[in-house]
């Protein structure tokens, strides 16, 4: 089942009242370091888009979500992008699904008061030998907001610097993944 998303001019709860620019999921014992520092835009690709909530949510290092009874991952964090649009994720480098052939990612959302809720594609490293040329040729025909990330490895950190474009309408969601969005709907 899909549901068009549209938020009202309400003031945010929960854990979109209380983000912050910088924001992280708790690293697991043995996992290696990812730094997500996104910048995010207006629909016009210049502007900077600020006071925008941006949800991620990932897996852990061996492919599982480990969701909870509620249906949402264990690993997800909320951030509001600052005056510049800028937000940053510090949280571990995700794993592919177990058994499948699905690439490592990030999966991303935003949504605000002027925002309509939203998703991009989820952001895949081009080190994973599952990226596909495929995928690595759509989105290098995004330029710079394509979503395979070539980053620097600082000391055994991943630092990525995904840019991103609101679009100017929402997005359809399964409800299966309202769960960053429902968290925040005022009660």
């Amino acid at each position: 089942m899909f549901i068009a998303l549209a938020l009202a001019a309400a003031p945010l709860s929960g854990p979109c009242a209380d983000a912050a620019p910088v924001a992280r999921i708790e690293a697991e014992p043995g996992d290696r370091g990812l730094d997500v520092e996104g910048l995010v835009l207006q629909p016009d690709g210049e502007t900077p888009a600020a006071g925008v909530v941006v949800y991620a949510y990932q897996t852990g290092a061996d492919g599982d979500y480990d969701a909870g009874e509620n249906g949402a991952p264990a690993r997800r964090a909320w951030m509001k992008t600052d005056a510049d649009g800028r937000f940053e994720l510090r949280t571990i480098m995700p794993g592919g699904y177990p058994g499948s052939r699905e690439p490592a990612h990030v999966h991303i959302f935003f949504w605000g008061e002027d925002t309509p809720a939203q998703w991009t594609p989820a952001l895949n490293f081009s080190e994973d030998e599952r990226v596909t040329d495929e995928v690595r040729a759509r989105s290098d025909a995004l330029g710079d907001f394509g979503f395979v990330m070539r980053g620097a490895n600082m000391d055994g950190l991943r630092v990525v610097y995904p840019k991103f474009k609101l679009k100017p309408q929402g997005d359809r969601f399964e409800t299966s993944i309202r769960h960053g969005l429902d968290a925040c709907e005022a009660s």
